[in-house]
């Protein structure tokens, strides 16, 4: 995600009960600037699934 991306993200997936346990970046000097996200949630696989294409579909509307 961008970092403009990050807190509507970070939103969504902590509502959807998923949770956020790293957020990093692999690459310096990178435009534009990627942050990397590591989560883990358990529970119904569809729901999770919802989840995460709610988080998908935030990155792409403030790209």
């Amino acid at each position: 995600m961008l970092p403009d991306e990050m807190q509507a993200v970070l939103k969504i997936m902590r509502a959807g009960d998923i949770n956020v346990v790293a957020i990093h970046q692999h690459m310096t000097h990178d435009q534009p600037h990627y942050l990397f996200m590591h989560y883990w949630g358990k529970g119904n696989a569809q729901e999770l699934a919802k989840t995460i294409r709610k988080a998908l579909d935030a990155s792409r509307r403030t790209s």
